[in-house]
């Protein structure tokens, strides 16, 4: 299908070399954040050097990542395009969104064991309720974005991930069944109304010469949410889960805490670039 249907291109341009530096910077950025996420809550706590180290050589890496991509004809990760407010705000509520999914999809089911006491067979239907308001939202939210514009959806989208982690952070202790549902609804929910609108925003943005960078960033900064959103949630959990109750509870505290600050950094974040966004399109200056 994508042989017949995708038209054909030839794109004139010279062969450049591999960015191994910027890879390799990259990958132990991302590598070693997440080991110390991962490694923080196993018995040494977040303050010892096996925790902080790893915190310390990622953002070295990072550095050295950002100086030498400005400089790279062919750069690994093309950071200049994040150079544009609007391209920016679009790849952190991408990244942010599916970490803030992830946390809680990791989370919930040690939650639900241990405050719901349900089975295994019960978990599984609950936590149906996150995929099936993403499938019906995604499409409808693709729809409204082609005809209203997708900014509105995803300030909704973050709304609904704020609501869900507030619930979680007043309730903690005494949120019912149905309630959790009614959480996962709501990260099911905000997902679908991100995602779809937040592609179309970001690649409206983009230059049609970097459509196909832009794209690749888009799917780096989901699996980057994914893998820190899971590393994030597992890293608090560890060594609580099957402790005494009111060590699980801090932890869950700590994580959806973690999840409502996020989701109002993001929506803050996003509502003031793109009112700075449009104060600059009306002076006429390309934002």
């Amino acid at each position: 299908m994508a042989y017949r249907y995708i038209p054909a291109r030839q794109i004139a341009c010279k062969p450049q070399s591999f960015d191994s530096v910027g890879a390799v910077c990259f990958a132990a950025a991302i590598g070693f954040l997440i080991y110390g996420v991962s490694t923080a809550s196993s018995g040494n706590g977040w303050g010892s050097a096996q925790t902080w180290i790893p915190f310390v050589v990622s953002g070295m890496s990072l550095l050295i990542l950002l100086r030498w991509e400005f400089r790279h004809p062919a750069p690994f990760f093309s950071v200049h395009l994040m150079r544009k407010p609007m391209l920016g705000v679009g790849l952190a509520v991408s990244l942010l969104s599916f970490a803030l999914a992830n946390v809680v999809l990791v989370a919930a089911p040690f939650y639900l064991l241990a405050f719901a006491r349900i089975d295994h067979a019960m978990l599984g239907y609950v936590m149906t309720a996150y995929p099936i308001l993403l499938a019906v939202m995604g499409p409808l939210a693709g729809g409204l974005s082609d005809r209203y514009g997708p900014k509105r959806l995803i300030i909704s989208g973050l709304g609904a991930m704020g609501a869900g982690s507030l619930l979680m952070v007043l309730f903690l202790n005494s949120l019912s069944l149905p309630g959790m549902i009614v959480v996962l609804a709501l990260f099911g929910t905000g997902m679908g109304l991100i995602a779809s609108p937040n592609n179309s925003f970001m690649m409206n943005h983009t230059p049609a010469a970097y459509s196909g960078v832009m794209g690749s960033m888009i799917a780096l900064t989901r699996n980057m949410g994914m893998v820190l959103g899971a590393a994030i949630g597992l890293g608090l959990l560890s060594g609580r889960a099957g402790g005494s109750l009111q060590h699980e509870a801090d932890a869950f505290y700590m994580i959806f805490m973690l999840n409502l600050i996020l989701s109002l950094v993001a929506l803050g974040v996003f509502v003031l670039v793109t009112l700075k966004s449009r104060r600059l399109a009306a002076s006429g200056i390309d934002s």
